[in-house]
């Protein structure tokens, strides 16, 4: 079990949108690299809608790497405290960073300094982490 700690979910947040883009959907079908079985009307083999059962056969595999898993259970844990965080600004600022912007680009959207988007990230991790601050 992993222990999320606030650097942790900084971590998880700067590197969610590599998770998003790498997570495996389970959907992917390759060409064939087949022919389909062609009557007399058919001039060339072509490809048929089989596709390559070793590489679907890795791809169902590949969801079971420990790797994957842990980049599930990460997403999960942002993604089921997204409503502890609701000022305006830093849902914002947590949007921006979820898609892969750096502190720099952040601060040029949002118009704040770097040092004051880096406080802001860590009172969003740690809104993520125990819930609302008094």
């Amino acid at each position: 079990m992993t222990y999320y700690d606030i650097p942790k979910i900084l971590e998880i947040m700067k590197e969610y949108h590599i998770y998003r883009a790498n997570m495996p959907d389970g959907n992917k079908e390759y060409a064939s690299v087949g022919v389909t079985v062609y009557d007399e009307e058919a001039i060339l083999p072509r490809a048929n809608t089989i596709s390559d059962v070793t590489a679907n056969e890795a791809l169902r595999g590949i969801d079971e790497l420990p790797i994957f898993a842990q980049m599930r259970t990460d997403m999960k844990y942002i993604d089921d405290r997204l409503d502890r965080v609701t000022d305006k600004k830093d849902i914002e600022i947590l949007a921006l960073r979820l898609e892969g912007l750096t502190i720099r680009d952040i601060g040029a959207s949002t118009g704040l300094s770097k040092s004051n988007v880096h406080r802001k990230l860590v009172n969003i991790a740690t809104i993520i982490k125990m819930g609302q601050i008094s």
